[in-house]
């Protein structure tokens, strides 16, 4: 058995087996060759004690150690080659393969009985198995195939909320069909190097109008393109979010943009891209998956931080509970904000615009259940440990991963939607706001002939005081009073907030 769970997730209604002559779209990711060498390598690169700092790897570096090994090739083609199938690469280092087979071939092929299922709430029907299997000859070669036992995602993590009623916008009237508002040219707006911003709307206003308007605004000389992944995404329950992936890895531009990116399904991502090396900065609303599909994505997004990449998440907005039912008996962490290769990004509270921050108590927060302490936070975590003592004891995986990493303000943005204007809260708020000033500061770096500043982590954790520490409030949950915010790094805002002129001084 490779992978299997014992019953279908609460909110889904077994029905009957689904039709064999269904055809099904397949994703399978086969074993890369090193993966633990191209951490190894992007930890090298990140750190700046370390002489390989700011070598970032090209695509084709990247791809020696993702490539599945010859044999895992062979035996995979043999297997498509014996039963008649025809699959497409879906990566360009052909460790994620597509194919499309009928209900009836893939339970015999792959050990397995497909059943259709239904979303009580919505009366969605999806198809999905409790179990399947690997054959013999491909053990040690495929690593998972999707959509088998993960279902689709119920609970939206990192919803923005509406922290007050919609007022008349004092900043003009806009158009209301954003689709029809006037073009400026390029000339007139951004300065050099020019790219053309592209606009590509969709149904989610609240989140597409404060990516654009908190991007386009803080990091104003920085040329935006908005990309909508939609609905006809390739990679099932991962929301399309692969397919961004796989088309971030795949373009290469000759001037830096900044990237832009939402899926109907909340996933959104705002990036910084620089020049043909690929320098992004990316943010990700999170969701959950099982365990392999968090693997998977984690890897593939290692792979764009190797090459220079800075991912930002939002780390959630349940406090605690991770957005899940506040009767939890353990605390709940979020993905993908545990994932080691991202830059996860909390909510801070500012009161009136006065001084102090102070830690929103929405901010999401924790340890990952999945993923270990990589080695550039453990001297953070071990201190925090230390603090805290024996609050909130057995709750939570005093071992993993910690989340977030940063902060920004979160609470009571101000966004304009339809002519009016609107208070919107959540850490997705946050994320964008932190993107934008790694934007600007990427850009002071070039124009200083500098690269920029690619993998953040291990930077930021490595230099003290580099940002604007938080230490007061906390972040509720499961009946409990949560993490609280301390000197130093904490489950609730990290690092702290962007201190602007800090970070133009790093190395």
């Amino acid at each position: 058995m490779h992978e299997q769970i014992l019953s279908a997730p609460l909110g889904f209604i077994d029905n009957d087996p689904a039709p064999a002559s269904s055809l099904l779209s397949l994703c399978i990711s086969l074993v890369s060759n090193n993966l633990p060498g191209l951490e190894n390598t992007l930890y090298a690169t990140a750190n700046p004690g370390s002489p390989s700092y700011g070598k970032y790897l090209s695509a084709q570096q990247v791809q020696t150690f993702i490539t599945p090994t010859t044999d895992s090739l062979s035996a995979f083609n043999s297997f498509l080659n014996s039963n008649k199938i025809t699959a497409q690469p879906i990566s360009a280092a052909k460790d994620w393969w597509n194919m499309t087979l009928p209900v009836e071939k893939a339970n015999s092929l792959f050990c397995m009985q497909y059943f259709t299922f239904t979303e009580q709430n919505s009366g969605k029907q999806t198809v999905r198995t409790l179990s399947y299997s690997i054959p013999a000859s491909l053990k040690g070669h495929i690593s998972v195939i999707h959509p088998t036992v993960n279902f689709p995602q119920l609970t939206s993590k990192g919803k923005i909320g509406f922290s007050a009623p919609r007022a008349q916008t004092q900043f003009g009237q806009l158009n209301s069909s954003a689709s029809t508002a006037p073009i400026i040219p390029c000339s007139e707006r951004l300065t050099p190097p020019r790219h053309i911003a592209i606009i590509i709307w969709d149904s989610v206003h609240a989140s597409s109008n404060l990516d654009i308007q908190h991007t386009v605004g803080m990091a104003n000389n920085v040329p935006t393109i908005f990309v909508s992944v939609g609905e006809d995404f390739q990679d099932d329950d991962l929301m399309g979010s692969l397919d961004l992936i796989q088309f971030v890895g795949k373009r290469v531009l000759s001037q830096p943009f900044l990237l832009q990116a939402m899926a109907a399904t909340r996933i959104l991502l705002p990036a910084i891209w620089q020049c043909a090396a690929q320098f992004a900065v990316l943010r990700v609303l999170c969701y959950m998956l099982i365990i392999s599909r968090h693997r998977e994505f984690c890897n593939a997004i290692m792979q764009l931080t190797a090459r220079g990449t800075s991912v930002l998440f939002a780390s959630g907005d349940g406090g605690v509970s991770g957005g899940e039912n506040q009767d939890c008996t353990q605390f709940i962490p979020t993905f993908p904000a545990g994932c080691p290769y991202v830059t996860s990004v909390g909510a801070t509270v500012n009161t009136n615009g006065a001084a102090p921050e102070t830690a929103a108590s929405l901010s999401t927060g924790g340890f990952s259940n999945i993923f270990p302490i990589p080695s550039y936070q453990t001297n953070a975590v071990k201190n925090y440990l230390s603090t805290l003592g024996g609050t909130n004891s057995g709750l939570f995986n005093a071992s993993g991963c910690r989340f977030p990493d940063v902060s920004a303000v979160g609470q009571s943005i101000v966004i304009v939607d339809n002519t009016e204007r609107e208070l919107v809260d959540g850490t997705p708020c946050a994320s964008p706001i932190f993107a934008s000033v790694i934007a600007l500061v990427n850009a002071q770096r070039m124009s200083s002939g500098k690269g920029p500043l690619g993998f953040l982590n291990p930077l930021l954790y490595n230099t003290s005081h580099i940002l604007n520490d938080i230490t007061s409030g906390s972040n509720p949950g499961c009946g409990t009073d949560g993490f609280p915010a301390s000197i130093g790094w904490d489950p609730v805002t990290g690092l702290g907030t962007p201190n602007f002129n800090n970070l133009i001084g790093l190395p």
